[in-house]
Order: C-alpha cells, then sequence, then structure tokens
C-alpha cells in the first residue's frame, strides 16, 4: 500500500481524501439513509473517479515527457519506460477504485434500510 502511494505521485493524496470522505459519507449513510447523503455520495463518487482520471493522465504524461532526457543508449527502449510509467500511474486508479468499492458495498446496508422502511 504505501509503496503504491509512493509510486503514484502527488495526486494520489487528493485520491485518498475523497475516496476516504466518500468511504465516511456511505456510513453515514448505512447509519441514516436519506437523499442528501446519498446525493453526497454520488458527487463525492465523480469527484473521486474525475481526480483518478488526472492523476492517471498527469502520470502517463510524466513518463511521456521525461523520455526526452533518456541516454541515446536507452532510447530505442522508450515503450519500456512509459509502460513502467503507466503502471505506477495506475496506483491511483487502483487505489480510488478500491475506496469507491468499499464506499458503495457499505451504502448498500443504507440501502437495505430503505428497502426495510427503517
Amino acid at each position: 500500500m504505501l509503496d503504491l502511494i509512493r509510486h503514484s505521485g502527488f495526486v494520489v493524496w487528493l485520491v485518498l481524501l475523497f475516496g476516504a470522505m466518500a468511504l465516511v459519507t456511505a456510513v453515514l449513510f448505512a447509519r441514516r439513509p436519506d437523499d442528501a447523503k446519498l446525493g453526497a455520495l454520488r458527487a463525492l463518487t465523480l469527484t473521486v473517479v474525475f481526480t483518478m482520471f488526472a492523476a492517471f493522465t498527469a502520470g502517463v504524461g510524466k513518463s511521456i515527457a521525461g523520455l526526452h532526457g533518456l541516454p541515446p543508449n536507452l532510447k530505442p527502449n522508450w515503450m519500456l519506460f512509459v509502460a513502467y510509467g503507466s503502471g505506477e500511474a495506475l496506483g491511483n486508479v487502483i487505489l480510488g477504485c478500491t475506496l469507491l468499492a468499499l464506499a458503495w458495498f457499505v451504502a448498500v446496508i443504507g440501502f437495505r434500510r430503505i428497502a426495510r422502511g427503517e
């Protein structure tokens, strides 16, 4: 987990922050479901998705931008460097999707409570 955060760049902290906020909102929704909490969870979900996309594209862009600094003997292997950088950038997506999956799994409790009329 720490390697994922270390390799993913600065924006991973935003993914972590917004994902944690979504998870807390899901817990609140599970305890006492209402439309306001559900609306906040939906908005936070979009926030995490957009942040993941921004973080991933920034990581891939950084990998591509760094190609100009490769020594001449490594330039034929440029695709390996882009692939490695893209793999690191995917850490943002992995973290964000995991947090969102947990948040919506917890939110299921709130939906069950609504269905039961609690």
